[in-house]
């Protein structure tokens, strides 16, 4: 049996990275960098539109992202940041999307000596369900990495992806500038 970090890396590589971040933001949050780089974002105007979705699209980044929106959606037409949020998320989203898609059937180790095979649904009805709870999640501010990989799983064809992703993405960031206009003025 390997011992030592070598070991510990390889078999939890997500969960160590995901600590890894975890802290880095907390030493960001700290120091003022994260603030700087939020209030960074909304000087980008259109290219930090676009940048805070792509954030928006992943679980550690979503709060950075729905703060940068609020922050935006003063200074910009709502629909105008959405779109181009949305574009930026459903870029990001394929990303996810693409990788989770070629994994549905398949056997991944997920520890030393545990594999697990990803399931695939084969079924219209269970292949729709899929689609429509994947795209309900992609709206919502939950990870998008479990909306991606419930349309991998259900084998949703890439088009149908990027259309969902958009759609879903542009009601959130809508959403978003709407309660930040309401709450905050």
């Amino acid at each position: 049996m390997e011992k030592g970090h070598r070991a510990l890396w390889r078999d939890h590589k997500k969960p160590v990275m995901y600590l890894v971040v975890l802290v880095l933001l907390g030493l960001l949050y700290l120091n003022g960098m994260l603030e700087g780089f939020i209030l960074g974002l909304h000087e980008l105007e259109y290219l930090g539109a676009f940048i805070a979705g792509a954030f928006y699209s992943y679980g550690m980044t979503t709060p950075l992202a729905i703060v940068a929106f609020a922050i935006m959606a003063k200074d910009m037409d709502p629909f105008v940041l959405a779109g181009i949020g949305a574009c930026g998320a459903m870029v990001s989203d394929y990303f996810i999307f693409s990788a989770v898609k070629e994994e549905a059937g398949k056997r991944i180790k997920i520890a030393t000596g545990i594999e697990i095979r990803i399931p695939q649904a084969d079924g219209l009805l269970s292949r729709m369900f899929l689609f429509v709870l994947g795209g309900v999640v992609l709206m919502s501010p939950l990870p998008d990495e479990v909306g991606a990989m419930m349309m991998g799983i259900g084998r949703t064809r890439t088009p149908w992806f990027l259309g969902m992703a958009f759609v879903a993405k542009f009601l959130g960031v809508l959403a978003i500038a709407g309660i930040s206009l309401a709450v905050l003025g």
